[in-house]
């Protein structure tokens, strides 16, 4: 069992009780007993979080995003290499698997925990909350990535806290 999957048609087992974390698509199917979680967040947050990074291991984490839009440095403010707009759309819809969607800024509130807990069959627990680092709000090019992303961070916004898809 690997922990991270790049895409999802590397398992082909998901035994009972096992996580795997994975930026790919959906996949068209999965076994019966597989239960999806998806996270979305901020784009602006994330945007600023991954440029800390991008030089470091920004050719990995588009390679895990199915992406190959690429190039180093500042290319997250200038065009979605990440495909975030894509990413969204194709996961906040009805799957063929179970699928609860999950606003991150939200994940620590108590109706979120409980919605998961219901969702997963168990009772979920987390560790205990960080603050995010990221802070698009006073980052130098707000501006300029804000102008990218601006559409998305509607859509989001629009979207359910956390929602059990059926």
């Amino acid at each position: 069992m690997k922990p991270f999957l790049n895409k999802f048609s590397e398992e082909n087992e998901y035994p009972n009780g096992c996580a795997y974390k994975t930026h790919a698509f959906p996949p068209e199917s999965l076994p019966e007993n597989v239960k999806v979680i998806y996270m979305f967040g901020n784009p602006y947050d994330i945007v600023v979080s991954a440029h800390k990074k991008m030089n470091h291991w920004g050719s990995t984490h588009h390679f895990h995003l199915e992406s190959d839009k690429y190039t180093p440095n500042d290319c997250v403010f200038k065009e979605d290499t990440m495909m975030l707009y894509e990413h969204f759309d194709a996961w906040l819809r009805p799957q063929s698997f179970p699928l609860i969607t999950i606003r991150y800024e939200t994940l620590f509130k108590e109706e979120t925990r409980q919605t998961i807990s219901r969702f997963l069959g168990f009772n979920f627990k987390l560790p205990a909350f960080k603050e995010r680092q990221a802070n698009w709000s006073s980052h130098p090019r707000k501006e300029e990535f804000s102008e990218i992303y601006s559409d998305l961070a509607l859509k989001i916004d629009a979207a359910d806290d956390v929602r059990i898809w059926e």
